[in-house]
């Protein structure tokens, strides 16, 4: 049986997941992806969107690949209304 959680990744996660491809930050990114879902407030999508379209990050990545994530994002995640504070969730961290 397969939990589909409601998870809240910091946007340095995404933009390292888009700019590199690989390393831990993609594979957290793909495992959001297939399995959970991804929660936005307009807030942290806009900032999201903001940063993983500055030029800084052409030398890493097309800027058609960049979007190519944020449409990923869009189709995976749930856009909630309102602050996503921390104090308002619960974290469960495990490791293998």
């Amino acid at each position: 049986m397969e939990n589909n959680y409601r998870i809240i990744l910091d946007t340095n996660i995404i933009v390292s997941a888009a700019c590199f491809g690989r390393g831990v930050p993609y594979e957290v990114f793909n495992a959001v992806g297939q399995h959970h879902i991804l929660l936005f407030s307009i807030e942290t999508y806009t900032e999201l969107e903001e940063v993983i379209l500055r030029d800084k990050f052409d030398k890493y990545a097309l800027v058609t690949e960049r979007q190519q994530i944020l449409e990923k994002v869009r189709d995976i995640s749930e856009i909630i209304e309102g602050n996503l504070e921390k104090s308002s969730f619960s974290a469960c961290f495990t490791s293998s």
